[in-house]
């Protein structure tokens, strides 16, 4: 069954790598504010203010994606639990419990 039929399962996320990468994206832009920051001072005092707008966008960007890359990383960890869960054999003799 194709995945964008109605009624189809969502797919399941099972790698860390976007997450990962989410993380490493949150980092080099919480760098880029701390770099952007410490490199105001030393610029003309015409110049000072794109440095600090630097460092604020880049921080409030980093502050913003990181919960979306937590969240990412968490939906990981849960889909690949219940997949597990999911592909283990159930024990001989046991029963299905039936939905009625």
């Amino acid at each position: 069954m194709s995945k964008n039929l109605p009624g189809s399962r969502d797919p399941e996320h099972l790698s860390f790598v976007p997450p990962g990468l989410q993380l490493v994206m949150v980092l080099g832009l919480f760098v880029t504010a701390r770099w952007a920051y410490l490199e105001a001072p030393m610029e003309a005092a015409t110049d000072q203010w794109v440095y600090n707008a630097l460092a604020a966008a880049a921080a409030l960007a980093g502050i913003l994606f990181l919960p979306f890359a937590i969240a990412s990383g968490f939906q990981v960890l849960h889909d690949r639990r219940a997949h597990r869960r999911r592909s283990q054999p159930r024990p001989t003799g046991q029963q299905v419990p039936r939905l009625r």
